[in-house]
């Protein structure tokens, strides 16, 4: 069953919408906000996911540290965060907050000055009201919360040389406009000390969501839009508990009018490596949507004790490029076909970052995209570089990869042509091509598999002597010299067992060994293992390089594609030397998958209204289900046609909703309708015409009296999650009712 989030649709926004958010998926560049000292998503670190509130000044050194060691400073990581635990029980008797004397004896600003002595950039955690979370649930003792000291408090951080303050609401009381106004108070303190301090909120914690119930752009540089993360691919969780990558894609995706410099949407810090819960391909897939989303990326890791492996996802320049891009725009999910789904990110220099990704179970699916669909410019040829194995292709307009289970496949097109710089390796004698045993994990095995040019697994790039493969390189097992040593993948790091060069005969000789990479005792079958062995110019140790010809597919697909057995070969063939069967020396035990998922996901579909309409799913939604008279909403249509015109009405008056512009690149439009003063409380709706004169489905909206909202500050104990116009196999609208917890 997938999340109650996808069942409603991607453009449904929160449960029990407030009326004054916005919630659009425009990709006009959005303006920056004044005076912001975050015009690209901040990046850095934060103590909480890992720690908890086991924390002192040696693990926070630590990790500063390790930022610098590690290449993350270098990739673009900043900030250093020290979450909730830090503060003493009581504050001084001037009312000023004290660091706790045991876990911080040389105080917070002495652990300021040593993390900017890194080059890094200091961030910490208080709480608007009188209690932290830690102090709400009495994991710590005390009542530190800013409440009634803002102002102090905005100069003290400022004193100790703070660069970023994480502000968590931490209470089950405050309606919406207590929200607004403690966080504007701690937002104006900090600008008044003069100091740039990013300011990170979360109105969300110990309370109903409202992340994603309000635009926060004008208070906050980013706020938290979902319930906390947690280390699951999905958590079955879509409210008031913790959110898997999946429940939060599907929150993320109708917020996209939100995001762009200076304001920006978060869905929580990443769990990429935190304590290897998360496989090597969701690993890639959770932090390629985050970029794409041009989300903060916040590690939540230990990043002192991290694998290789985790390293490298962390820092993976190409996918950080995407996410720190300028104009700040976050990916639309362009295209939603059940568990494949197609997403889009605009960048500044006329190319798109396109992600392909098989959130379901199977364990192979196809999936393709075109140049067209993803909103870029009609063209005779595009240049398409995956950005985990940094191969480059060409393609007449079709973006096509093998995705794998819980996978993402991460292009950045561009209209032209360039080198193809992607290729495949087949054996000259089992005419099977070298692939990866199971998941990219590091260490593991290099094998043969049937060929598949659009599988992530078997699109090497070539770097100086490197053979890579979604960010990792083929690598003779320990620096091994002896025949037999195994051939698997790991962490590019540029030593010579991972240097390859191609012989006059088609051999591939390891430039540390002097041996070549031959396929284990001749074997031809799928799954058989590689080594390195003496060259023999033999066929097993032939291989060629096939460039993947441009993909012709006419309209996207997702089809599932078989996937290589692993199961080693037992069919041993005779050759004039006698290899024996080896396998590497020490191979990491890989990590299991969770296997639960959702179940009783209803059947969507692309609606065919025209002949030219890209396939897609047409989606209508609001962004409040609720709304005051004299109040006001926005309506985004996505899933049309780019720069498609439509019509709308609000039928109860009836009028005319004026001023509403052509959709954009990827299909998507937006627009404000001004509830009338004098509306009959009760439900109205809203109808939108497409530009062919086919009517979608109504939009319902539930009018209250002027000043109903205001004073609730919430919905009581029932929440209206709603996806209306979202066109299902049979049509109609779908409502959700379900129950808060309190």
């Amino acid at each position: 069953m997938r999340s109650l989030w996808k069942v409603l649709g991607a453009s449904a926004v929160a449960i029990g919408l407030i009326a004054s958010g916005t919630v659009a998926a425009s990709v006009a560049p959005a303006q920056a906000a004044a005076d912001s000292p975050a015009l690209t998503p901040p990046m850095g670190w934060n103590s909480w996911n890992t720690f908890y509130c086991n924390i002192d000044e040696n693990k926070i050194k630590g990790a500063a540290d390790a930022m610098v060691s590690s290449g993350m400073k270098d990739a673009g990581y900043q900030y250093v965060v020290v979450d909730d635990c830090w503060q003493a029980p009581q504050r001084a008797s001037d009312g000023s907050l004290q660091a706790d004397p045991d876990r911080f004896p040389s105080g917070m600003k002495a652990l300021g000055d040593y993390i900017h002595s890194k080059g890094l950039k200091f961030g910490i955690y208080q709480a608007p009201r009188a209690k932290t979370c830690a102090q709400f649930f009495g994991a710590t003792t005390g009542a530190t919360g800013a409440q009634g000291h803002e102002i102090q408090d905005a100069d003290t951080f400022a004193s100790w040389g703070v660069d970023y303050l994480k502000y968590d609401w931490c209470s089950d009381e405050g309606t919406l406009q207590e929200q607004i106004d403690a966080f504007t108070l701690m937002r104006d303190a900090l600008r008044d000390t003069g100091r740039d301090i990013v300011y990170s909120i979360n109105p969300n914690s110990i309370r109903p969501n409202r992340g994603a119930e309000y635009d926060w752009g004008d208070i906050a540089d980013m706020w938290r839009t979902t319930e906390d993360i947690t280390a699951a691919w999905s958590s079955g969780c879509t409210a008031d508990c913790f959110m898997g990558v999946t429940e939060i894609l599907d929150v993320q995706a109708g917020l996209t009018a939100w995001n762009g410099p200076g304001h920006w949407n978060d869905p929580d810090m990443l769990e990429v490596g935190k304590n290897n819960i998360l496989n090597a391909t969701e690993n890639r897939a959770h932090f390629g949507m985050w970029a794409l989303m041009a989300s903060p990326l916040i590690a939540g890791n230990d990043i002192t004790s991290m694998t290789p492996d985790t390293r490298s996802i962390l820092t993976n320049r190409d996918l950080i490029a995407v996410n720190q891009d300028a104009n700040g725009i976050q990916a639309s999910r362009v295209r939603d076909d059940g568990d494949i789904e197609v997403w889009a990110k605009p960048l500044s220099d006329g190319s798109v970052a396109v992600g392909l990704l098989n959130r379901g179970e199977t364990p192979a699916a196809t999936i393709s995209t075109t140049a067209a669909e993803i909103g870029l410019p009609a063209a005779a040829n595009y240049t398409a570089k995956e950005l985990y194995s940094t191969a480059v292709s060409n393609t007449t307009g079709v973006i096509t990869a093998s995705v794998p289970r819980h996978g993402l496949a991460v292009f950045r097109v561009t209209p032209g042509v360039a080198q193809n710089t992607g290729f495949v390796l087949r054996g000259e004698q089992s005419q099977r091509c070298l692939d990866v045993d199971g998941g990219l994990d590091y260490g593991a095995l290099a094998v043969i598999a049937d060929c598949d040019p659009q599988k992530l697994s078997q699109q090497f790039a070539e770097n100086d002597d490197a053979l890579i493969v979604g960010g990792k390189c083929l690598d003779v097992d320990r620096n091994g010299t002896a025949n037999g040593t195994a051939v698997i993948y790991w962490e590019c790091n540029g030593q010579p067992n991972q240097k390859w060069q191609q012989q006059d005969d088609g051999s591939l000789k390891s430039v540390s060994s002097g041996k070549c990479l031959d396929v284990d005792r001749n074997g031809t079958a799928a799954g058989t293992s590689l080594l390195i062995w003496e060259c023999n110019g033999q066929t097993n140790q032939q291989w060629t390089r096939v460039i993947a010809a441009a993909p012709v597919v006419p309209t996207p697909t997702a089809t599932p594609t078989a996937t290589p057995t692993t199961t080693p070969t037992t069919e041993p063939t005779a050759t004039p030397t006698a290899e024996p069967t080896v396998g590497p020396t020490s191979q990491p035990t890989a990590t299991a998958e969770p296997t639960a998922a959702p179940t009783g996901q209803p059947t969507t579909g692309p609606t065919a209204v025209t002949p030219t309409v890209q396939p897609a799913t047409v989606r209508v939604s609001a962004s409040a289900a609720r709304v005051e008279q004299g109040g006001s909403f926005t309506v985004t249509v996505t899933g049309l046609n780019p720069r498609e015109q439509v019509t709308a009405t609000l039928n109860s008056t009836p009028t005319v909703i004026t001023g509403i512009p052509a959709a954009d690149a990827s299909g998507t439009v937006s627009f404000r309708v001004a509830v009338p003063a004098a509306l009959a409380p009760g439900t109205h709706t809203v109808v939108v015409t497409r530009a062919d004169g086919s009517v979608l489905p109504a939009l319902a909206i539930e009018v209250e009296r002027k000043g109903t909202l205001a004073a609730t500050g919430a919905q009581g104990p029932w929440g209206l999650a709603l996806a209306a116009g979202v066109l299902l196999a049979g049509g109609g609208l779908v409502f959700a009712l379900r129950r808060r917890t309190a």
